[in-house]
């Protein structure tokens, strides 16, 4: 719905980025995929620690609605796997095929989505993006889209209510099975099954 309502101009801004961020390095791209956004018995965490030192230059992606930042996140990797980038490309939990962040170590520079607030904090450009969308397409969908985000939010605080839930009768579980447990005897076995399935 929202990506239908993008205009003309995210094109032109997000090519002009990457020619202003990337220099054609005429050698093979290296790309590695990870997370570090989590749903977790305590809530939604991203976890920021090193960010800070890894990079000294971001860009901070302000976007209600993600598509804009989502396009962009694709046509920037996109440009940056032509010309040779070195990057690390961090993916959304809930949906491992959209982008959540790139950082490129290379170049000590990082593009984040403010989809989460831990990142609110990060110093660096905060780019909004609303200006990419077209106000006469968003406003007759305004209301689905609030019930949308709500519903949403509602969901993943269930989801993170049953995984605390869980947590607790997991951690009750390990109180017996712990001390019970010969832990030697487990990495014994484990090894010698290593050294049976490999020779």
């Amino acid at each position: 719905l929202t990506s239908r309502a993008l205009n003309n101009r995210v094109e032109g801004f997000v090519f002009r980025l990457a020619k202003r961020l990337f220099v054609n390095k005429e050698t093979p791209p290296r790309e590695e995929k990870r997370f570090i956004t989590g749903i977790t018995p305590s809530g939604i965490r991203t976890y920021t620690e090193g960010l800070k030192e890894s990079v000294s230059k971001c860009y901070l992606l302000s976007d209600p609605y993600q598509s804009a930042s989502q396009y962009l996140m694709t046509i920037l990797r996109q440009e940056a796997l032509r010309t040779g980038q070195t990057l690390i490309t961090l993916l959304d939990p809930l949906r491992p095929d959209l982008i959540e962040h790139l950082i490129f170590p290379d170049l000590s520079l990082g593009i984040f989505t403010l989809k989460y607030p831990e990142l609110e904090e990060l110093p660096g450009k905060r780019l909004n993006l609303r200006r990419f969308y077209r106000p006469e397409e968003i406003r007759p969908h305004f209301a689905r889209l609030r019930f949308n985000k709500k519903a949403t939010d509602e969901l993943l605080s269930q989801a993170i209510e049953q995984l605390s839930l869980t947590k607790i009768l997991h951690d009750h579980l390990e109180a017996y099975y712990i001390p019970a447990m010969d832990f030697e005897a487990v990495e014994s076995l484990g090894n010698r099954l290593i050294q049976k399935l490999t020779r």
